[in-house]
């Protein structure tokens, strides 16, 4: 018979919560990041206002109109393989991001980390829920979580001034 061991479910406990913050930190900072670099985005690909609309509400539809079913996917292929599959998806996307050479390929790119996003965000409160039974502990986990993503928003701006300075080639 397997008896549990507590230490180890802490670890575990541990690498999930890290995990999950970090990749949540992620698609919260993208999107801050994204904001602070709307001007950069606009002269290097001679962009107007509806282009630059486009670049934020096609990453946001995507991901708000996918996140239920991101969810459901992860019910029924198991929550760890939608939530690195998601988080497969969300860095590609992301690195397509970087090196997009006109409008119509990032807009492209910033859909697929919406779906990216929507898959890993719901899978990865139930890897959390999985790790963490017990609700005291779930609820601390969850906090902590959120808090991230408090801290994510928060430093975004910031984040995203500081890469525009370092990366800018000058447009």
């Amino acid at each position: 018979m397997n008896v549990p061991n507590p230490e180890n479910n802490g670890a575990i406990q541990r690498r999930v919560l890290a995990a999950t913050s970090v990749s949540y930190v992620l698609v919260l900072l993208d999107t801050s990041i994204v904001n602070v670099a709307l001007g950069r985005i606009s002269v290097s690909l001679a962009t107007q206002i509806a282009g630059l609309q486009w670049v934020m509400n096609a990453y946001t539809l995507a991901f708000a109109s996918l996140l239920l079913t991101g969810g459901t996917l992860g019910d029924r292929w198991g929550a760890r393989n939608v939530y690195l599959a998601g988080l497969l998806v969300f860095t590609l996307a992301s690195t397509i991001c970087g090196v997009a050479a006109d409008l119509p390929s990032l807009i492209a790119a910033r859909v697929l980390q919406g779906v990216g996003a929507a898959m890993l965000v719901p899978c990865s409160l139930k890897l959390i829920n999985h790790a963490c039974p017990e609700p005291e502990q779930r609820a601390r986990a969850v906090g902590i979580w959120v808090g991230c993503g408090g801290v994510a928003m928060a430093a975004g701006p910031l984040v995203g001034g500081v890469l525009i300075h370092l990366f800018d080639s000058g447009g």
